[in-house]
């Protein structure tokens, strides 16, 4: 009789460490499969790619423009929303001087560059998160002479932030080749837009 207990015991003992190993496995694969999502939403959602775009732009200005100084240029950026599924980010440069009293907590630095980010807009946090941080600079107004006028580009990007559109006033072969050689992720609807014209053409 006892032997029978013992051993009756010893079998529940072994079904319950099974069933506890059971459990933990199933805790780790589903600990593991959440993680595999989350990975692959952030590879979705690819906020590098709004860098790729800023050193595309900056690329493509200072080999248009050979004389423009960080001296005297910096790089302003923006990000607001257009509805639920898109953004419209804006880069350009601008002369310091003209940015005097502008109203700004932190000064960034890109590709040698004083950077600013535009506060006020909705989606200013995302790109807070993408540049470094530098000394604190009061621009001051002073009279300079600028002989560069670069232009911005107007960025719309998907909720992936890949690429749906550019606009500027540059051709659109120079500016997507810029793209392309920094590895900026275009939408499979991308298209272009120069002098408010919608173009078409190949991108390879």
């Amino acid at each position: 009789m006892r032997l029978n207990l013992l051993l009756r015991g010893q079998m529940i003992n072994k079904i319950e460490i099974i069933k506890m190993k059971n459990r933990y496995q199933f805790i780790l694969i589903t600990i593991l499969l959440l993680s595999l999502s989350f990975n692959s939403l952030g590879q979705n959602n690819d906020t590098n790619n709004i860098v790729r775009i800023a050193k595309s732009y900056v690329e493509f200005q200072l080999d248009t423009f050979k004389n423009i100084s960080e001296d005297y240029a910096v790089i302003l950026i923006s990000a607001i929303s257009i509805d639920k599924d898109s953004i419209r980010l804006g880069i350009s440069f601008v002369p310091a001087a003209l940015l005097f009293d502008m109203e700004y907590d932190k000064v960034y630095e890109f590709e040698g560059f004083k950077l600013l980010i535009v506060d006020k807009l909705d989606k200013s946090y995302m790109l807070k998160k993408l540049f470094k941080e530098t000394a604190y600079t009061k621009f001051e107004k002073v009279g300079v002479s600028y002989s560069y006028h670069p232009k911005d580009w107007s960025v719309t990007l998907n909720n992936k932030n890949e690429v749906v559109s550019v606009e500027s006033v540059f051709r659109f072969k120079d500016v997507v080749r810029k793209l392309k050689k920094n590895k900026v992720k275009l939408a499979s609807n991308f298209h272009f837009i120069q002098n408010m014209s919608w173009q078409t053409g190949e991108i390879d």
